[in-house]
């Protein structure tokens, strides 16, 4: 089980709240695990498509095939930006998406949480582009991961406060 997917979209009601995924395409960056979460539960929230770009096409047209309707590989970062709503990336690593490509109202997500503040992340919002951060979804993920293991909601407190006070963020 993975809890990625529900954590993907808290941290969007979170941090880009009123943001609609049935309103335009997003694009996701990666062809992993958690860019199978993340595909899937944006097509759950009602995005019209997922685009789906990796470094290994024929990776990225696998995903697609195992995640049916909705959900297409597209060769080139910058035909996957054409009119899309969200930029997702689900990678370790911060891409080199050309963010002027894209519309003022796009949400820039990245999943990395160490830097907080990613190179995409930061040109974003130099774009005036809102963002999501990975820390976000982390924090979001592990609540139905902890009601799943102990049985019991997580304890109330600011994890986020916390892991930002702990530094080396």
């Amino acid at each position: 089980d993975s809890t990625d997917g529900q954590g993907l979209l808290a941290a969007f009601a979170e941090q880009a709240p009123g943001f609609d995924f049935g309103a335009a395409p997003a694009v996701v960056i990666g062809a992993g695990g958690a860019a199978r979460a993340a595909i899937a539960a944006v097509l759950e929230a009602g995005a019209p498509e997922v685009r789906i770009f990796n470094r290994s096409a024929e990776k990225a047209r696998v995903l697609a095939t195992a995640l049916g309707a909705g959900a297409v590989a597209v060769r080139r970062v910058e035909d996957a930006l054409v009119g899309v709503g969200a930029i997702i990336n689900a990678t370790p690593s911060s891409p080199a998406i050309p963010l002027e490509l894209v519309g003022e109202s796009v949400v820039v997500m990245d999943m990395v949480y160490r830097p907080l503040a990613t190179p995409l992340l930061r040109r974003a919002r130099e774009r005036g582009l809102r963002t999501v951060d990975g820390l976000a979804m982390l924090i979001a993920q592990a609540r139905p991961s902890f009601e799943a293991l102990f049985g019991a909601p997580p304890p109330n407190i600011d994890v986020r406060a916390v892991a930002l006070a702990a530094g080396d963020l």
